[in-house]
C-alpha cells in the first residue's frame, strides 16, 4: 500500500475541486493562470544582491561546472538564471507563456545564452535529454500524479534530483478570515513537506532533507491594491462590495513600510532542500515506453 501517495493525492483533488467551484463562479479558470501573477516572481531574479532562493547554494555545492539541469516548472527563472551562471547549460520547462517571456527577459538581461526553454507541461514534454539534475522548485503541489513527476525525474537525472519544498503561507490567518466570511469555507491548504517526504518515502526516494525557514512580507500600495491582490488570490470576483468587506477585514492590520508601501504582518514558514543521489540510475528510455 502506498498510503502516503493516496494521502497526497486527496489533498491536491480536495483543493481542485474547491478551487473549481470558485473559477466557475468566475466564469471559469483562465488561458494562463499566471500571465496576472508571473512578475511577481522576477523580484530579485539576476540581483546579485539579493538573496538567494532556499537552497539554491547547496544545488550549486553540489555540481560542477560542466553539469547539466533541468529546472522544471522554472517559473520567470528565479532559480535558473543563477544556475545558468554556474553550470553548463539549463533546460527550463515551463508552460506558461507569461512565466516562460519573463524567463528569456531574466536570461538575455544578464547575457547567458547556455539555455533551453522547453514551453510545455513536464508530463508533456518529450525528448528531454537527459541532464546531470533535475529541479523541482516549488512545484509540486497542484500535481496529484506524484509518482509521474518524481518518476520522470528519476529518468532523466544522471546525478542528482533536488527538490525545493515548502509549507508557503499563501494562506495566512486574514486570508482564511476573508475566505470564511465570503466564500463561507476556508482555502484547503496544499500539502507540504510533512507530506511530501513520506510520499517520496513510498517511491523508495529517501532524501537528504536541510530545512530553511522563510519569512514572507507581501508588501502593496496602498489598501485598495491589498483588497483586490488578497481577491485574486482567493479567486472572489472582486466586486465593490466584496472589495469593501476584503479591506474592513485586513486594514487594521496594515502596517507602513519603510518605502510608503503597506504589508500585512510577516508571517514564517518552514521550507525544505531535498536532495537524492540519483547515480545514473534513471533511464530515459524507461520513461518513454511507461508513457507510451
Amino acid at each position: 500500500m502506498r498510503v502516503h501517495l493516496d494521502r497526497w493525492r486527496a489533498l491536491v483533488r480536495e483543493r481542485r475541486e474547491q478551487m473549481d467551484r470558485q473559477l466557475a463562479a468566475l466564469g471559469g479558470p483562465p488561458e494562463d493562470w499566471w500571465a496576472d501573477r508571473a512578475s511577481f516572481f522576477t523580484r530579485g531574479t539576476g540581483d546579485a544582491a539579493a538573496s538567494p532562493p532556499p537552497g539554491l547554494e547547496a544545488i550549486v555545492e553540489r555540481l560542477e561546472r560542466h553539469h547539466t539541469l533541468i529546472d522544471v516548472g522554472a517559473g520567470a527563472g528565479r532559480y535558473a538564471v543563477p544556475l545558468a551562471r554556474a553550470l553548463r547549460h539549463v533546460t527550463l520547462v515551463e508552460p506558461s507563456p507569461a512565466m516562460g517571456r519573463l524567463a528569456r527577459e531574466q536570461l538575455d538581461g544578464a547575457g547567458l545564452d547556455n539555455w533551453t526553454l522547453v514551453e510545455d507541461g513536464w508530463l508533456e514534454a518529450n525528448d528531454l535529454d537527459p541532464a546531470s539534475a533535475v529541479l523541482f522548485a516549488n512545484v509540486l503541489n497542484p500535481h496529484e500524479d506524484l509518482e509521474a513527476w518524481i518518476s520522470k525525474g528519476l529518468a532523466l537525472a544522471r546525478g542528482w534530483l533536488f527538490i525545493v519544498h515548502g509549507s508557503i503561507p499563501e494562506v495566512t490567518p486574514h486570508m482564511q478570515r476573508v475566505a470564511r466570511e465570503l466564500h463561507g469555507e476556508e482555502r484547503v491548504p496544499q500539502p507540504g513537506i510533512s507530506h511530501l517526504i513520506p510520499a517520496l518515502h513510498d517511491l523508495d526516494v529517501y532524501p537528504d532533507v536541510v530545512m530553511y525557514e522563510r519569512r514572507f512580507a507581501r508588501s502593496y500600495a496602498d489598501a485598495g491594491e491589498a483588497a483586490r491582490e488578497i481577491a485574486s488570490t482567493l479567486l472572489i470576483e472582486p466586486t465593490g462590495e466584496a472589495l469593501s468587506r476584503i479591506r474592513a477585514i485586513v486594514e487594521p492590520d496594515l502596517r507602513t513600510t519603510s518605502d510608503g508601501r503597506v504589508a500585512l504582518p510577516a508571517v514564517t514558514a518552514p521550507h525544505a532542500l531535498l536532495t537524492w543521489r540519483t547515480a545514473g540510475r534513471g533511464d530515459s528510455r524507461r520513461w518513454r515506453w511507461l508513457r507510451d
